[in-house]
């Protein structure tokens, strides 16, 4: 079940010569980290991480791993351990094994800070044409619209519906305000391709 194992062994290397006569080498001392998972080599110690379940594997097969979920899933799911446990491997863990692909590093943080945005409800990106504002509420209010105007593109907005401000009226008379001009509109578009007259 467990993928690699640091051992402190001595090692006893066999090298098949292209005979087939088995060479052996000196025996020595050393303390080596079988990672069975998909590189199937030995590692030194300083080359192996683990998580709080103590699964351990090799720094390359790590960083693969993370960068195959990053790339396929971003933050959508949380990333578990390598040996496929319950074991879950927070941010900062996924930051420090990603320290020497920095691309992949700024891609999860961007993914990070897109699901905090998404997934709080006292923050929203500014609609404005290509603006990158996070917008914080200091409190929630679900019924009430609340005006914003962005300190950077100048913007004036809805928090609550993202939708131009629309004062005095609230965002769910807007909604079904719009829902009905729309309904309006494909009556008249319907009318008019089917050649019906009034």
């Amino acid at each position: 079940m467990i993928l690699c194992l640091q051992l402190r062994i001595i090692v006893q290397i066999l090298h098949v010569g292209r005979k087939g006569k088995k060479h052996v080498f000196p025996k020595k001392k050393s303390e080596v980290c079988f990672c069975f998972l998909s590189c199937h080599s030995e590692k030194p110690p300083n080359e192996i991480y683990s998580l709080p379940c103590r699964h351990q594997h090799c720094l390359t097969c790590w960083q693969g791993y993370l960068e195959s979920n990053i790339i396929s899933n971003g933050c959508a799911q949380s990333i578990s351990c390598l040996s496929r446990c319950n074991q879950i491997i927070d941010d900062e863990q996924i930051l420090k094994l990603l320290i020497n692909n920095e691309n992949l590093r700024q891609r999860y943080q961007r993914f990070l800070v897109q699901t905090f945005v998404d997934t709080n409800r006292l923050t929203h990106w500014c609609p404005g044409n290509g603006c990158t504002v996070i917008v914080k509420m200091k409190t929630y209010s679900p019924n009430c619209a609340q005006m914003i105007e962005c300190d950077m593109c100048k913007t004036t907005f809805c928090f609550q519906c993202l939708k131009q401000w629309h004062a005095p009226i609230q965002c769910s008379l807007l909604q079904k305000w719009e829902q009905k001009n729309q309904d309006e509109s494909m009556t008249e578009r319907w009318i008019l391709a089917s050649g019906y007259q009034i």
